[in-house]
């Protein structure tokens, strides 16, 4: 199995918190008075489980780690791989325009939402695209072949943050981001 989690967020500076908890809420992409709250790279990986990807996955999977293969330097990147040959990661992305311990901003909000618009149009345009409901404000699945193995993309937009699952298929990807997006 080959499965990648990417939370993409537009919302933090580069002032990072130990914090793992969001009491984030938005209305059409409106700020209610919440206080963005972003994990450190430890935190976040310990966000999801070994024995939550076990259960998702269907096969043993061994705690995330921080990842050595981590691109940007506002990026968070935690996997983890089974002795099967199965790799299930998760990604931070973190914008410039959201800043952690402050409310996210229209801009914060209006960004986000653009990332997420230019995504879902990215993925209709390289495959099947699936339009979810009951998953934040806005998500689909994605399927396509990736290195010639079928994989599902979940992405999943709420507020000030963007949750994304890469699986097997589109219910194991839909579990993993909708585990990160209440844990975020």
């Amino acid at each position: 199995m080959l499965g990648c989690i990417v939370l993409i967020s537009s919302s933090c500076s580069s002032n990072k918190s130990s914090s793992s908890s969001n009491t984030s809420s938005s209305t059409n992409g409106q700020s209610t008075g919440s206080v963005i709250k972003i994990p450190g790279k430890d935190a976040f990986c310990n966000l999801i489980s070994a024995t939550d990807l076990s259960q998702i996955m269907g096969a043993s999977y061994p705690q995330p780690t921080l990842s050595a293969s981590g691109g940007a330097a506002l990026e968070i990147d935690c996997e983890s791989d089974n002795s099967s040959g199965g790799t299930v990661s998760f990604e931070l992305f973190i914008g410039d325009r959201c800043y952690n311990g402050q409310s996210p901003s229209k801009q914060c909000l209006s960004d986000n939402l653009d990332a997420y618009q230019t995504d879902l149009s990215l993925d209709q345009s390289n495959g099947s695209v699936q339009i979810l409901t009951n998953l934040g404000e806005k998500a689909y699945c994605a399927t396509k072949n990736v290195a010639g193995i079928p994989m599902a993309f979940v992405t999943i937009l709420n507020g000030w943050h963007r949750v994304g699952a890469s699986t097997d298929t589109c219910t194991q990807g839909e579990a993993l981001a909708s585990l990160l997006l209440k844990r975020i």
